[in-house]
């Protein structure tokens, strides 16, 4: 896990495992699970479901909420990202999908991210045992914190800069 790399990562001092929130980078988590809603009652009840067909298989250890409205220091959406799949009625935009030779994007193959889905060679991709072979995927998470007012400061420092335009 990235506890066990955080010298190879550059987390040391402030950034440290000691220092991350409870859950995170013990090693003992192996499934992220994200749900979203529209709001925050969608997003109750999606977690109900999963709470109710999980039982008593599964602990949380640590849970992050963003809604869409939401951005962070420097006006995008934090953890939140949304790649244009093939048959999702996203059009792909430019850093959001493929490139195209000449210009433009193209969505991606839905399984370039769901296992159980074709990925752009047309294939499946190799999976795990059920019931992770289908409607999940790979993710790393890694969480970082944004220090806005350090690059204000360091901004500042530079002849010509304005550190208001942040």
């Amino acid at each position: 896990g990235m506890a066990a790399r955080a010298e190879l990562l550059g987390d040391h001092g402030e950034n440290a495992p000691a220092n991350w929130e409870p859950g995170l980078g013990t090693g003992d988590a192996h499934v992220l699970v994200t749900l979203y809603g529209l709001t925050p009652a969608d997003l109750e009840r999606a977690r109900a479901r999963l709470e109710e067909g999980l039982g008593d298989a599964v602990t949380v250890v640590h849970e992050q909420h963003s809604l869409p409205s939401e951005t962070d220091h420097f006006g995008f959406k934090d953890g939140i990202s949304q790649p244009a799949i093939a048959g999702d009625g996203n059009e792909a935009r430019p850093g959001d999908g493929l490139p195209n030779e000449g210009g433009g994007w193209r969505e991606l193959a839905a399984g370039e991210f769901v296992l159980g889905c074709r990925d752009q060679d047309a294939g499946l991709p190799v999976a795990p045992a059920p019931p992770f072979d289908k409607n999940a995927t790979f993710v790393v998470y890694r969480k970082l914190r944004m220090h806005p007012e350090r690059l204000r400061t360091y901004l500042a420092g530079i002849d010509g800069h304005d550190p208001r335009m942040l």
